[in-house]
């Protein structure tokens, strides 16, 4: 994200431009009784230094509980030393060509997929795969991220299209210590704090890297804050312009990665008689994209000021805000809901090929129960997806019809969503109701309300996918297990043997299974069943899954441990 590649000039060629900083020795240096220290945070960017470290965990579908425990101690640790943490995130996307670039994004990175998918079949082993292809691994953004920020700091969603400078604006409003991020945009963007890289973010010593944007400004000659915008337009890959529309102006004025940079600087010092005509050639005065161009100038150049936003119309609409409920924010207005899983492969007949009817029924159902009561209105009767519905297929926009419960009505939103305890108590049965209703229409309330609350989101993801009979018996049998050993610690989380090789049928159940976990997970956020009653992440540990897998496909397992909570077992 940001300016390409300006990450490693600024490692690699400032001076003084990327330092080492201990977090613990910065807090407590400019700590008083008068001012507090605030890290402002950019929440997304802190999976890239979860994932990468254990490319491995995330190979084998991902270890959950693993990174709940170190993201815990590192925010506990934070806040023990007296910092305020304020997470950002981006709300709904607005702008169609933006969501037209996601598509394209998401078509590119599922052909790198299968290509990490074709070797796992090929049989290379698990560390050649995190070293042939780590920067091609997504990160996986179910770890439980979020529930955790929320408890120890400030969620803030984006509601704006423009985040980034949201959060400069909040960091300046407050003089804040530093925004821990990875986008090289903000190197642009004015202020007093620091840029600390999330990137480089060590959770367990506290340490991460300083990207010194002062140093940078003063080694390229760039103190303007209108050719710091030109220059971040040029190098830019923010989504105001597409990279081949500045393909020819790179190729013309631009060197190698050695001399880019300072190339680039030197372009925008100079004067110019017609800029646009330099930059696009005879595309200057193509469609919007001189508007398109004055937008990303505008972007890096205009001061953005935090400010109060006024109240919403539709008291819905403003609940929901306050709340951060940036999905159910978009089922509600009826933006389109875009989704990628990780590691799918629409090939796989009856198996990978299921997934786009898969997880469509669930989103519709979650928002038939969201928009329940304005089914009269004809606008709110469909709802629009942006996903992937087969191998041949890329992402795209398509529109279906929703179906209403018919045997329970949905509360409103405000009341599902209430915290209030009375309310939340005359609605439990309710909620539960249409919660397995959002899954299955033959899910029974009575058994789910009789598992472990640890254990029933996971069942309920089985049951669902039993009755599509898209897994194997044993299958489902073992995810049961993992669950139940990772929810009553029933093995060493930390000292547990990775697999050398990955069979290419059990890789595929794992990431199937996270990936329509992750809907089923997000139905107890729609009905407002109580996140500290149930888990918000998958009871799963990928390289458990994975060193039991051949174990069980043989038959040798015991299932003593979870007869009890096979709900399932009458659906296959």
């Amino acid at each position: 994200m940001g300016v390409r590649g300006l990450e490693k000039f600024v490692r690699t060629k400032v001076p003084n431009g990327c330092p080492v900083v201990n977090i613990r020795n910065e807090i407590r240096n400019c700590q008083s009784d008068s001012t507090p220290v605030t890290l402002v945070i950019d929440f997304r960017a802190l999976f890239e230094p979860l994932c990468y470290p254990d490319l491995g965990g995330v190979l084998c579908g991902g270890r959950y509980e693993l990174v709940y425990q170190l993201v815990e101690r590192f925010l506990s640790r934070l806040r023990e030393l007296g910092v305020t943490l304020v997470f950002f995130n981006d709300g709904p996307v607005k702008n169609s060509w933006k969501l037209a670039s996601w598509a394209e994004n998401q078509n590119q990175k599922y052909d790198k997929e299968l290509r990490i998918i074709d070797a796992v079949d090929n049989g290379d082993d698990v560390r050649t795969l995190a070293k042939r292809f780590r920067w091609d691994i997504p990160n996986n953004t179910q770890y439980p991220v979020k529930i955790l920020v929320k408890r120890y700091g400030e969620f803030r969603v984006s509601l704006t299209g423009a985040m980034k400078k949201e959060m400069v604006a909040y960091a300046n409003s407050v003089n804040a210590l530093a925004i821990v991020t990875n986008n090289t945009d903000l190197l642009i963007l004015g202020g007093g704090w620091r840029f600390w890289s999330s990137k480089n973010l060590n959770f367990e010593n506290l340490t991460t890297r300083e990207f010194s944007r002062s140093a940078l400004r003063s080694h390229l000659g760039l103190e303007d804050s209108g050719k710091l915008a030109l220059f971040a337009t040029l190098g830019s890959s923010n989504g105001f312009l597409q990279s081949e529309e500045l393909e020819s102006f790179a190729t013309r004025y631009l060197g190698n990665y050695e001399t880019k940079f300072y190339d680039l600087a030197d372009f925008v010092k100079r004067p110019h008689e017609n800029l646009l005509a330099e930059i696009f050639g005879e595309m200057a005065d193509e469609g919007d994209l001189r508007e398109r161009f004055q937008e990303s100038l505008d972007y890096y150049e205009t001061e953005y000021l935090e400010q109060e936003q006024p109240p919403l119309e539709d008291p819905t609409l403003e609940f929901l805000k306050n709340h951060g409920k940036a999905f159910l924010h978009k089922m509600w207005i009826g933006f389109p809901i875009h989704f990628a899983p990780a590691f799918i492969d629409f090939r796989d007949d009856g198996f990978g090929s299921e997934y786009p009817n898969l997880s469509r029924k669930i989103i519709l159902r979650e928002a038939a129960v969201v928009v329940y009561h304005r089914r009269d209105q004809p606008e709110h009767t469909s709802r629009k997806l942006i996903h992937r519905t087969s191998h041949e297929d890329g992402y795209a926009e398509r529109t279906y019809e929703l179906e209403f419960p018919q045997h329970v009505e949905p509360p409103t939103l405000q009341e599902m969503l209430s915290t209030d305890p009375e309310t939340q108590k005359n609605l439990a049965a309710t909620k539960l109701k249409l919660y397995c209703w959002i899954i299955s229409d033959s899910l029974d309330p009575r058994q789910l309300d009789a598992l472990p609350p640890k254990l029933m989101p996971t069942v309920a993801t089985i049951y669902f996918l039993v009755e599509h009979q898209v897994v194997e018996p044993f299958e489902a049998d073992l995810l049961l297990q993992v669950a139940y050993e990772v929810v009553f610690k029933k093995y060493d989380l930390i000292n547990i043997r990775y697999p050398q090789y990955l069979d290419g049928r059990a890789f595929r159940v794992a990431f199937l299974y996270n990936a329509i976990s992750k809907h089923v997970l997000k139905a107890l956020n729609v009905v407002g069943l109580n996140a500290q009653v149930y888990p918000v992440y998958p009871q799963f540990d990928g390289v458990r899954f994975h060193n039991l897998y051949q174990k069980w496909a043989r038959g040798e397992r015991d299932l003593q441990q979870i007869q009890q909570w096979r709900i399932y077992e009458n659906a296959f």
